[in-house]
């Protein structure tokens, strides 16, 4: 016999979503930073501690929203996205913050429309995620080849950040799977 899901409005699920993805990043920030400053040691430079755990959420939540259009009819999915941009809106940080998630977004699918042209958007994010932590540092990890340096982050460092936003993944599929999302009208 089949259990009904519990009813949660796309509003509550978006805001349950936002607080959570906060709440692990600023849990998780201090030991990323840590195994990165270990692992780069003097070259990783964090230009704006006090920012760099909001980044990290910020990119969680643009990566995880991009499953959202792949899990969800359209039309929900989009006013899933409302929503969670509405969350992040906040009085001191909204503009910022929604203005970041949806870079992070238009980044990631401008890469997978352009994979034959070379875009890449399994580093689109984690990318973008590195020059928001690192400001002018990330000169520190542009490869050089044959002494010249060739705008290319190094894929180490890319692959690292990648692992670290992987564990912050499957949010939306867990709450498609856990419950009956209900419409919200969109904000």
């Amino acid at each position: 016999m089949l259990e009904s899901k519990e009813k949660v409005t796309e509003e509550e699920a978006a805001s349950h979503f936002v607080l959570y993805i906060i709440k692990e990043a600023q849990d998780a920030w201090p030991t990323i930073h840590k195994n990165l400053k270990d692992c780069f040691k003097d070259e990783f430079v964090v230009e704006d501690e006090k920012m760099a755990a909001f980044d990290l959420a910020l990119a969680a939540t643009a990566q995880d929203l991009q499953a959202v259009k792949n899990l969800f009819p359209k039309d929900q999915a989009e006013r899933i996205e409302k929503w969670v941009l509405k969350c992040i809106d906040t009085k001191d940080w909204g503009e910022y913050a929604v203005d970041e998630v949806k870079k992070y977004g238009e980044k990631f699918q401008k890469d997978i429309q352009n994979i034959k042209a070379g875009g890449d958007p399994l580093s689109a994010i984690p990318a973008r995620l590195l020059q928001r932590w690192l400001g002018k540092n990330i000169q520190n990890f542009n490869v050089e080849m044959n002494g010249k340096k060739t705008g290319i982050i190094d894929p180490i460092l890319l692959q690292s950040v990648s692992v670290v936003l992987t564990a912050f993944l499957g949010n939306w599929k867990r709450l498609g799977n856990d419950f009956n999302l209900i419409e919200s009208a969109p904000p």
